[in-house]
């Protein structure tokens, strides 16, 4: 559907919108959320996992109560800021591990 309104490049989301009866934003979000080819669709690495921790840990010292998923992303890389966020609010050890810094990386005995 894109490629019939403009293209990668020149999109028309109001057009586009109006087909799927959906708003623009929502339009332009589900394409990048599924069709970007940057997007990573697989489990994420322990590694990964621990950079997400230490990119949340360093935005708590300047922490104003809400985290930069965007910021979290460049961190990490091949996850978008979506992924980022989805991954701190269903995983428990995650959590955990970003509200009680003892280490840089997470417990490894530690269960979701």
């Amino acid at each position: 559907m894109v490629k019939d309104y403009g293209g990668l490049e020149k999109a028309d989301w109001k057009a586009i919108s109006k087909v799927a009866g959906l708003t623009e934003r929502e339009c332009l979000g589900t394409f990048r959320r599924m069709f970007v080819p940057t997007r990573r669709m697989t489990y994420w690495t322990r590694d990964e996992e621990d950079r997400l921790v230490q990119s949340l840990r360093k935005q708590r010292q300047y922490w104003d109560g809400t985290y930069s998923w965007v910021k979290a992303a460049i961190d990490i890389g091949k996850f978008t800021n979506r992924q980022c966020h989805d991954k701190f609010y269903n995983s428990v050890k995650i959590r955990k591990a970003v509200e009680q810094p003892r280490s840089n990386t997470l417990p490894s005995t530690m269960e979701e």
